[in-house]
């Protein structure tokens, strides 16, 4: 005889906490740091817009395409230093990707446990 439970409510991850505090920290990068281009201050103030966006769904309604996003804006931060041009900017750029190589890991993170309970 089989039982079959009930799925458990999906529940926001720690790490999607991390990502709400990395998009936070990145808009407010734009007052605080000298930022010399606008393209650069645009740039980390709508890439940490929508960290915070996604993070803040992601909390209040788990799922997997909020992760799939932080990714994405992980991987642009990544890049964005040489597409932009302001990798010679060691203050942001040192900033970006922090926030790109911390978003990157907790986003894999939770996908990675979500394949793993899925399964």
């Amino acid at each position: 005889m089989t039982v079959l439970l009930p799925q458990a409510e999906k529940s926001p991850h720690w790490q999607d906490w991390i990502t709400l505090l990395a998009g936070v920290i990145l808009v407010a990068a734009t007052f605080v740091l000298e930022m010399e281009s606008a393209a650069v201050s645009l740039n980390c103030y709508l890439v940490g817009g929508a960290l915070v966006a996604a993070a803040l769904a992601a909390l209040f309604m788990p799922a997997i395409w909020e992760e799939v996003i932080v990714l994405l804006l992980g991987l642009w931060l990544l890049a964005s230093p040489w597409v932009l041009d302001f990798s010679m900017m060691h203050n942001i750029t040192s900033l970006t990707i922090g926030v790109a190589v911390i978003t990157l890991i907790c986003a894999s993170w939770v996908i990675q446990e979500e394949n793993r309970f899925a399964s």
